[in-house]
């Protein structure tokens, strides 16, 4: 058996009213809390907080958070023993479970998302490409045209110089 503090809580002085507590209200049960560091595209912390009630019936961690919110007014020992170590334990980890399938569809989501940016980015980037094909090809057929009708050899020489510069950035460019 290990030990564990007894808190009792004070529902009758809080200045609001929480329906989910009254089903609590006079009972007695056991919690536990572990905190969780979860590495994925960041750091992130959760609490997990596993809870029975008196007949060792599950409470759901969304009632316990609320219980939270109260005033605890005693605070004395108590023994857990090991079947109710072993029932908070199992509770636990069904609610890690669910977490870190919760953080992993998210982590999936977030994963699409950002997959879908790229996609579009890269769509983007061919769209561009193809417009700067096209006005290479538009330039050097103007050169090409330039030259043929060029009449003096030095002129030739500078359309067709100016063809292969932009013959090879086209090159680069469809690389």
């Amino acid at each position: 058996m290990s030990e564990h503090t007894l808190n009792s809580y004070d529902y009758s002085h809080n200045d609001s009213i929480i329906s989910v507590l009254d089903p609590l209200v006079g009972k007695n049960g056991a919690l536990k809390v572990t905190s969780y560091t979860v590495a994925t595209f960041e750091a992130e912390d959760a609490s997990v907080i596993s809870a029975v009630d008196e007949k060792e019936e599950s409470v759901d961690p969304e009632i316990i958070k609320k219980i939270f919110s109260l005033s605890a007014v005693s605070v004395t020992p108590r023994q857990v023993t090991p079947e109710l170590h072993k029932k908070l334990e199992g509770l636990e980890q069904r609610f890690v479970s669910t977490l870190f399938a919760q953080i992993a569809e998210r982590n999936g989501r977030y994963f699409d998302d950002e997959i879908d940016k790229l996609d579009s980015w890269a769509e983007d980037k061919r769209r561009s490409l193809k417009i700067q094909l096209k006005e290479y090809d538009d330039q050097i057929m103007v050169l090409k045209k330039e030259g043929q009708i060029a009449l003096n050899l030095p002129e030739k020489l500078t359309a067709q110089k100016k063809i292969r510069d932009l013959d090879a950035k086209r090159n680069v460019a469809w690389k």
